[in-house]
């Protein structure tokens, strides 16, 4: 299980939960340049070759986070809507 906002565990152990909000998470199997993070900071083609998850976490309900990439890593939520 991939986790984001909090320590390692099983999630009924939360501990140190995250005090904020997250607004998108992509997920890469290539190294990206400083170049190219900054020229996709605010967007991003979801066909991007490397990038395998791309959650932008704009559902406005429900505890699933749809994958924006072709490779359907849609993502759920254990803790708070998304």
């Amino acid at each position: 299980m991939f986790k984001i906002g909090h320590s390692y565990g099983e999630p009924e152990n939360m501990t140190r939960q995250l005090n904020g909000e997250i607004c998108e998470v992509r997920i890469w199997n290539v190294i990206r340049s400083q170049e190219e993070i900054y020229k996709n900071m605010y967007d991003v083609d979801p066909q991007t070759t490397g990038l395998k998850a791309y959650w932008k976490f704009n559902e406005g309900k429900g505890d699933i986070a749809k994958d924006y990439t072709e490779n359907g890593n849609d993502a759920k939520a254990y803790t708070k809507a998304i």
